[in-house]
């Protein structure tokens, strides 16, 4: 969703700043499903499945939009169907891998904010 690089545009602002006049709201959408085993989402699910992913060339460039299937609440969670074969693809990570995406995305929401996370040695200064 960040093909721009708005993540590291708003990391380097609130490093340099402490602030940044740019928002990382589009830049987290969770899937809708309640048990990711279904292959599909569910008539509950449904109700909670309020975005979806939309590809088109820009300028002769491939862009991934998210695109509201309903209007949205103030403050409320982008859920999105991330396909059938989504369990698979997380079931072939490796443990490893796992556990730094999970260390990584406990310390952006929560301890580093804003902190640049692409390097493999995180120092903060």
């Amino acid at each position: 969703i960040d093909g721009c690089g708005l993540k590291h545009i708003i990391s380097e602002n609130r490093r340099r700043h402490g602030s940044s006049p740019y928002s990382v709201h589009l830049l987290y959408v969770n899937d809708c499903r309640e048990d990711i085993s279904n292959e599909l989402p569910t008539n509950k699910d449904d109700r909670y499945w309020n975005v979806d992913f939309v590809s088109a060339d820009v300028d002769g460039y491939p862009m991934v939009f998210v695109v509201t299937k309903r209007d949205i609440a103030c403050n409320e969670e982008f859920l999105a169907f991330y396909g059938s074969e989504y369990k698979i693809a997380l079931s072939q990570q490796t443990q490893w891998q796992r556990m730094q995406n999970r260390a990584i995305d406990l310390l952006d929401q929560s301890v580093l904010r804003g902190v640049d996370m692409s390097r493999e040695i995180w120092t903060i200064e």
